[in-house]
């Protein structure tokens, strides 16, 4: 819980210690179960800030999760380790490995966790240059999301994904109606309840400079996302 306060008030580093301690209290009890969690929290505090964990805690995540959680927990520690590929800029193997996770969470009905990897599987897309597959895996993700809990936190990063592919794909006004969407979103209310919302304000503002607007043209890009954005470079997200 402490690192997880740490995690979402930007403090990085108090974060990752936080977390490492806790997992090494985990191994020493052979709390598997706790392992598997600190994992868990350990990869997504290192997707968040687009840094790699060590690739021991890689493997040990995807085995505690696979043995602790069953094919549920395999699926959601192939997602991890799919989004430590794509940090890594390895686009081919992020993509192998949510179309793995994929298929696991069709396989069991799992339809919040599947709409977590096809976002993930569009950002893989994108960053592959498959632009038809990005597109289609975000749509699908923002299907899911409407039938589950329409206009929830997380649709948001698929809706900034959405941007991204419209403006690589020469579609400015769609980017730029995707990036109203996203930060309108995050202006009313928390912006922790998105996924990524580092990730998601890089982005927007990435296609905001594209198109050659200021911050001061748009209010939403004024306000919430710019504390993200100095935390991000505090943490040095290679992103920006």
């Amino acid at each position: 819980m402490t690192a997880t306060v740490h995690h979402l008030a930007g403090r990085l580093t108090a974060a990752l210690a936080t977390m490492q301690e806790a997992l090494a209290l985990s191994q020493l009890s052979g709390w598997r179960h706790s392992e598997a969690f600190v994992l868990g929290n350990l990869g997504a505090c290192c997707s968040t800030w687009a840094i790699t964990p060590p690739p021991t805690s890689t493997t040990l995540r995807r085995m505690h999760c696979a043995t602790s959680w069953g094919s549920r927990g395999e699926a959601v520690a192939l997602d991890t380790l799919g989004l430590v590929a794509l940090h890594r800029q390895e686009p081919a193997a992020a993509q192998d490995l949510l179309t793995r996770a994929q298929a696991i969470h069709e396989q069991i009905g799992n339809r919040r966790g599947l709409a977590y990897t096809l976002t993930h599987l569009g950002y893989a897309l994108t960053a592959a240059g498959d632009l038809t597959g990005a597109a289609s895996a975000f749509g699908q993700a923002l299907a899911i999301r409407d039938k589950l809990q329409p206009h929830s936190g997380p649709a948001v990063d698929a809706i900034a994904g959405l941007a991204q592919v419209a403006l690589a794909d020469d579609r400015p006004a769609e980017a730029y109606r995707g990036v109203i969407a996203a930060l309108t979103w995050m202006e009313s209310h928390n912006p922790n309840q998105v996924e990524y919302p580092v990730q998601v304000c890089l982005i927007c503002v990435e296609i905001a400079q594209a198109l050659g607007r200021r911050f001061a043209d748009t209010p939403a890009l004024a306000q919430r996302p710019r504390p993200g954005l100095r935390a991000a470079d505090a943490a040095g997200c290679p992103n920006r």
